[in-house]
Order: C-alpha cells, then sequence, then structure tokens
C-alpha cells in the first residue's frame, strides 16, 4: 500500500498507511534569506511558476556521492544560475525529501528527445541518489540503487501516482525522456516495470469485471443453463439460436431410441455446456453452425448410451 497526503503542493505520509517512510521538507523547500531581505520574496529557488496538471513522473539519479551535495547545488546560485532542480529527493538510507511543492514546475527534464510529451511544465521529478563515474572504458556508470532506496521510490511513485491520478504507465526513467547520461537511473528500471505491470493487471481485471458484454452474456448463460428454453429466450431474445441448438440436440436423441432418463441427461448435458461456452467465449451460438456442431456432440453422447 502507497498512501500520500497532498496539501498546498506539501506532501505527507497519509495516517492509512503506518508503515510508510517519513517525507521530510528539506530546508531547501523554501530559500534562504539573507539578512535585510522581505519575507515575501520567500521563494524556492528550483520553483519556476504554477504546473497546474501533472501528467508524467521521471526517476533521476544525481550523480553525486550524497544528498548533502544534491540540496547544496540546489541552492547554489554559481553552480545553479536556472535554478535547475526536482520535486524529491531520496537518500541512500531511504530518506525521502521534498525539495519542490508538486504544483510548481521544477526545471528538471531538461532538453528532450524530440519528439516527446514528458516536459518540466507537466511532470514531476524525482531523484535518487547515486554517484556516476567513469569505467574502464571512459563509460559513465551510475551507481545501483540501495534496497532502502528503491522501497522508497517505489512506494513514493506509486503515492503520488494514486494521488494525483498519474498511470504508472506514465513513468520514465530519465534517458528514455532526456538525451543525458544512457544509463543514469538504470536500477530503477525493475521497480517502475513492476508498477506498470502491476497497473496493467488491475486494468485488465477490472475491464473484464466491467464490461457490459460480459456482464450480459452471463446473465444470459446462467438463464440458459436454469429456466426453460422457453423461459431464457422470452427473458433474452439473443438465446434464440441457443435454444435451436438445443431443440436439435433432444430431436436427435430420440431419434436415437434412447429412453427418456437417457434423453433427459443428454438433453441437460447440452444445456450446461452451451451456458458454459457461452461464459467462456462471450459468443452465442449461430442457428445453423452451431446446431450441427451441438448435433454431433448429442450423436456422440447417443452412442455413449446405447453400447
Amino acid at each position: 500500500m502507497s498512501a500520500v497526503n497532498i496539501e498546498k503542493g506539501l506532501v505527507t505520509t497519509s495516517p492509512e498507511d503506518p508503515g510508510a517512510p517519513e517525507i521530510r521538507h528539506s530546508h531547501s523547500l523554501f530559500r534562504h534569506m539573507k539578512e535585510g531581505e522581505e519575507k515575501s520574496s520567500l521563494i524556492n529557488r528550483i520553483e519556476h511558476g504554477e504546473m497546474k496538471s501533472p501528467e508524467h513522473i521521471v526517476i533521476h539519479q544525481t550523480g553525486g556521492p550524497s544528498a548533502e551535495s544534491a540540496l547544496n547545488t540546489y541552492e547554489n546560485k554559481k553552480d545553479n544560475p536556472q535554478g535547475v532542480g526536482a520535486h524529491f529527493l531520496i537518500d541512500k538510507d531511504g530518506s525521502i525529501y521534498q525539495t519542490a511543492r508538486v504544483d510548481q514546475t521544477a526545471y528538471h527534464v531538461g532538453k528532450t528527445k524530440e519528439p516527446h510529451e514528458v516536459t518540466n511544465s507537466n511532470s514531476i521529478g524525482i531523484e535518487i541518489v547515486g554517484d556516476a563515474k567513469k569505467d574502464a572504458n571512459g563509460k559513465i556508470v551510475f551507481e545501483p540503487l540501495t534496497p532502502e532506496q528503491e522501497k522508497s521510490a517505489e512506494w513514493l511513485t506509486r503515492g503520488l501516482g494514486k494521488e494525483m491520478d498519474i498511470p504508472m504507465s506514465n513513468v520514465r526513467i530519465h534517458p528514455d525522456v532526456a538525451p543525458k547520461q544512457e544509463n543514469e537511473a538504470n536500477s530503477a528500471r525493475p521497480f517502475v516495470q513492476k508498477l506498470q505491470a502491476e497497473e496493467a493487471a488491475e486494468k485488465a481485471a477490472a475491464a473484464q469485471q466491467a464490461s457490459p458484454k460480459n456482464g450480459e452474456m452471463n446473465r444470459m448463460a446462467d438463464s440458459f443453463a436454469n429456466d426453460t428454453s422457453e423461459e431464457a429466450v422470452k427473458k433474452h431474445p439473443e438465446l434464440a439460436g441457443a435454444a435451436a441448438t438445443l431443440k436439435a440436440i433432444e430431436k436427435k436423441a430420440e431419434m436415437d431410441n434412447l429412453s427418456p432418463e437417457q434423453q433427459a441427461i443428454v438433453v441437460e448435458r447440452a444445456r450446461q455446456n452451451i451456458a458454459e461456452n457461452i461464459r467462456k467465449t462471450e459468443k452465442l451460438p449461430e442457428m445453423n453452425l452451431v446446431e450441427k456442431h451441438e448435433q454431433a456432440h448429442g450423436a456422440t453422447h447417443s452412442q455413449e448410451f446405447s453400447r
């Protein structure tokens, strides 16, 4: 379970999720004021205007060794003149810092791959602390997420998605959006793919359960299995083909000179088979094709009783 509350852009852990990690509102959420500055200018350096409806979540890695180094960069005008930063920062021990309000734009995406629907103005950025170094071949390699980081990042991503109505299919790894370091946050892919698979399975199950066609087919199948053919067709005229199929099987049983008891067994078995087929395939028997098919089954049943 992942449950968060959002008020005025600030995210807190919901009481409904007692085992959740704490979300800390870092000191960089509001800019440190120099002596003599007016309080009205208390604005976060990395917030850049209102963001009305976030549609995406982008997972990053800092490329630095610690949360402190990332926070210092956020606040430092000299090193970060454009006010680049993300909405959240996850330290190596799993601690979560909120560094910008989620109703405000943060400059975290950068120059996107063209064309791309993900931008600074429609996405939430989650930075995960992770150093980046060159390997023996000169390729930039990011250190993997710690288990604590993966747990917190998964929890936060799921919670934000539910609370802000952002589908998990809209969760991206930064290199998939912008041409930065291709290995950035690669170790976050497993939990992102897990969340996306969970959501896809939930949607498929809900769609099947809520499908009007599925519900109506189940009602028709139940009626055909439990009512007489005449009653079933009266309730659902679409069952005329199924009723005709059952009637053909009944006639075939009579032609095979089965006893009344054997005929009743054959017809009832066919009735249940037709009803189950309607449930499974969501298709109704056609007058001609299905009659021939079921007649063949009826002949088999008759032969069994005549042995």
